[in-house]
């Protein structure tokens, strides 16, 4: 019965990013945690773009205050030349609101949650009061439905696997059960011939099962 050394993977890792730069103010996580959706992971510093915010604003009302006094003068614009202030005075605003929005969008973007329960893989680079460069030392997360045993298997018995077949995992951890065939992968690892095959876990669950763990699967 063929035989082949492997480890506990994730076949969902999730890689999260700041969309925006600067100074890191807040660092929650740590590899090895595990943590729920909605969890606070990571935050950067918004007082720099909540100034930007209050310039923005400001100037959103003032423009709102020029645009609603014209209303008032010219509430139905008849001439040409009415037609073409009231079309200017809305562009104005409709850049300003856009431009409110957008820096906004930024503020959100300066705090990393947790998007599902998962267990931290890495968050390796990310240091209180470092700054960060936008898309940056991302944190992989895996989440926690996602365990599978992933072994090489040389191409001569790749071709020999279908989705579903049988196998039996057994971890250096002293767990073994039965298992299937969940995945085969379409390339070859490198150049020597080999292919990665997932197999299994019951319930799939990271919380039993420690990512990197060795084993053995037989089929």
């Amino acid at each position: 019965m063929p035989e082949f050394s492997g480890k506990v993977v994730s076949n969902n890792l999730i890689s999260l990013r700041f969309p925006e730069g600067g100074k890191l103010i807040s660092l929650s996580c740590h590899s090895g945690q595990i943590v729920k959706k909605g969890d606070p992971l990571a935050a950067l510093d918004p007082k720099p773009i909540q100034t930007q915010l209050e310039i923005e604003l400001a100037d959103f009302r003032r423009t709102r205050a020029e645009f609603d006094q014209l209303t008032r003068q010219l509430p139905v614009p008849k001439t040409e030349d009415e037609k073409t202030k009231k079309e200017i005075a809305q562009s104005k605003l409709d850049v300003s609101v856009k431009s409110v929005e957008k820096i906004k969008g930024q503020l959100d973007g300066l705090n990393l949650y947790s998007p599902t329960d998962a267990v931290i893989v890495s968050a390796e680079g990310l240091i209180v009061g470092i700054n960060i460069t936008p898309s940056g030392f991302p944190i992989i997360l895996a989440p926690l439905t996602s365990a599978v045993f992933e072994t090489p298997v040389p191409e001569e018995n790749f071709y020999q696997l279908h989705p579903g077949q049988g196998a039996r995992v057994t971890l250096k951890s002293g767990f073994a059960s039965e298992s299937e065939v969940t995945l085969l992968s379409p390339q070859s690892i490198g150049s020597n011939g080999f292919f990665n095959v997932h197999f299994r876990l019951p319930g799939m669950d990271l919380t039993n099962f420690r990512l990197g763990t060795s084993g053995k699967v037989s089929f």
